[in-house]
């Protein structure tokens, strides 16, 4: 199966759990999104809990898809980080979820977002690591980038300043 087409059908989709008012509060339940921007932790680790295998699951399936096109290593994340990661970012943006979404729904499309980025952070880092500051710079890329090179000095250096020596000079009390 392609990636980016995972079929979700055949998951059965678990009802949220009930919520119940804190006490010496109106009966009045909150509905869709205002249920979990009031949920305790409690509560959200009780409505996903029954979720994590599944979270586990695809991101297990979404890492082997990334390490196979060479955009990850097989060492990079784990799966059981990956569903962490989206517990903790569906938690802390609880209030985002849409009414109609349901909560697993919504965390595996979280998950598929956040591991999109996760992967796009890890490719730039190596990008970003294969370059050396020990390395020569090519010539064409030099000749793009070069300044022409100064031909008066500098003016409006701090005149408190002592020019740099290599020696370092000591303080001596008379």
């Amino acid at each position: 199966m392609p990636f980016g087409r995972l079929r979700h059908s055949h998951v059965p989709k678990s009802p949220l759990p009930t919520w119940t008012p804190p006490p010496n509060t109106p009966a009045q339940a909150p509905t869709g999104s205002a249920r979990w921007t009031r949920a305790t932790s409690d509560t959200f680790q009780q409505a996903a809990r029954p979720h994590i295998d599944r979270l586990i699951t695809a991101a297990r399936h979404d890492l082997d898809y990334y390490v196979e096109q060479g955009e990850l290593h097989s060492d990079d994340f784990t799966p059981e980080e990956i569903a962490g990661e989206t517990l903790i970012y569906a938690w802390d943006h609880r209030e985002k979820r849409p009414e109609q979404v349901s909560l697993e729904g919504w965390l595996l499309g979280t998950q598929h977002r956040l591991l999109r980025g996760m992967v796009a952070e890890a490719m730039q880092y190596r990008e970003e690591k294969a370059l050396s500051l020990d390395e020569q710079i090519p010539a064409d890329a030099k000749a793009e980038g070069e300044q022409a090179p100064r031909s008066t000095p500098r003016t409006g250096a701090c005149p408190t300043r002592r020019p740099f020596t290599s020696t370092p000079t000591r303080a001596t009390r008379s």
